[in-house]
């Protein structure tokens, strides 16, 4: 989707950019993501007129609940932008 350039950017392109980092970090956050027990080497990229594309046919795995550490322990909340970092403490103490 396209946001425009110059004086014609979209006033919510900030936001939306925002948006899909919080929606991002929640996953990572909340979702623990792994390759299968087993698999000791990275799948094979895909190559198309000269991009990358991951393996559709990949396996991973999925489990849901938190890890066990915390972003919020480090320094990497820090380089959060403060909107999506309050949104973020919103998220981690369950009421956002």
């Amino acid at each position: 989707m396209g946001f425009g350039q110059d004086t014609h950017t979209c006033p919510g392109c900030f936001f939306a950019s925002n948006e899909v980092k919080v929606a991002l970090i929640y996953l990572l956050l909340m979702y623990g993501i792994r390759i299968p027990d087993g698999v000791t080497e990275r799948p094979q990229s895909l190559q198309s007129s000269g991009e990358y594309l991951p393996d559709p046919t990949a396996k991973i795995m999925f489990r849901c609940g938190k890890w066990k550490e915390s972003v919020f322990n480090g320094d990497f909340i820090s380089h959060i932008p403060s909107m999506a970092r309050d949104k973020l403490v919103l998220i981690h103490s369950g009421t956002g």
